[in-house]
C-alpha cells in the first residue's frame, strides 16, 4: 500500500470530495477497483474519480481523471478478457 514510506503505489481519489478512497500496490488492482466503483456509482463515477501514481519519493502524478479513467478501465477489462479467452 502507498501508506508505507518509500513504497510506490497507486491511489484512487474522489475529486469532488477531495477524499482518498483507496490505495493499491499495483495499477492493475487500482483499475479493477475503479471499475467496481464505476459500476456501483454511475451517477458519480467516473466523472469525479482520479487515478494517481505515487513514486518511492512520495511524489504524486495524476494518470487519469474522469472519463479518461473510465476509458482506461474499459481497456483494462478488454485486455483481461482477451487473456482469459
Amino acid at each position: 500500500m502507498t501508506s508505507n514510506a518509500g513504497m510506490p503505489g497507486y491511489e484512487l481519489w474522489d475529486t469532488e470530495s477531495r477524499n482518498l478512497l483507496y490505495d493499491f500496490d499495483t495499477e492493475a488492482e487500482a483499475l479493477e477497483a475503479a471499475g467496481e466503483l464505476i459500476d456501483l456509482n454511475r451517477s458519480s463515477y467516473p466523472g469525479t474519480l482520479a487515478l494517481v501514481r505515487v513514486d518511492a519519493s512520495g511524489r504524486s502524478t495524476t494518470l487519469a481523471l474522469g472519463e479518461a479513467l473510465g476509458g482506461l478501465v474499459a481497456q483494462d477489462r478488454e485486455r483481461r478478457a482477451t487473456r482469459s479467452a
